[in-house]
């Protein structure tokens, strides 16, 4: 269901996406902690090793962390849509 909020930058809100199933999920990944913000490449390795595509519970969305997965999902703009695209923080 859809509602309109006025003044927002989105007029449309949809209900936030269910959590995938079939993925690995990591309970505490956040690009939001100081060490990753100073230096994000250590812990992006690791991730790419041992688990480069997993759903963040944190910030609720799939991450990605190998160049080749990236490149393929802008290549099939078709099926990894901007169609539900998140309403930003701040309008």
């Amino acid at each position: 269901m859809c509602t309109q909020t006025a003044g927002a930058y989105h007029k449309l809100r949809t209900p936030a996406a269910t959590k995938p199933t079939g993925s690995p999920v990591d309970h505490a990944f956040t690009t939001f902690t100081p060490n990753y913000l100073s230096n994000p490449y250590p812990e992006l390795e690791r991730l790419n090793a041992e688990q480069p595509v997993f759903y963040s519970e944190k910030l609720a969305l799939l991450v990605v962390t190998r160049m080749a997965d990236v490149i393929e999902i802008f290549r099939e703009h078709d099926v990894f849509s901007s169609a539900n695209v998140q309403d930003p923080i701040y309008p």
